[in-house]
């Protein structure tokens, strides 16, 4: 079962992933005509949503994981 959900989580991430860089290369590229400096903001502040995004979804995935675990080992004692 955590099989599966490690590839579904590794799924979504991956779409995820893509759809903010992609909206991020473009973003870049425009502030990259007018300063250098506001296209690294740009790209600095998007990296930091895609992997604020990403160790979210990981996380919360482990929670319900290991909370669906412990409810079924209580449930055996």
């Amino acid at each position: 079962m955590a099989f599966l959900v490690g590839c579904l989580t590794s799924v979504a991430s991956g779409y995820i992933g893509m759809k903010i860089a992609t909206y991020a290369n473009s973003r870049t590229s425009y502030s990259a005509v007018n300063s250098l400096g506001d296209a690294f903001k740009v790209a600095f502040r998007a990296g930091c949503v895609m992997g604020f995004s990403l160790t979210s979804l990981g996380l919360l995935n482990l929670t319900i994981i290991i909370s669906i675990f412990d409810s079924i080992s209580n449930g055996k004692n």
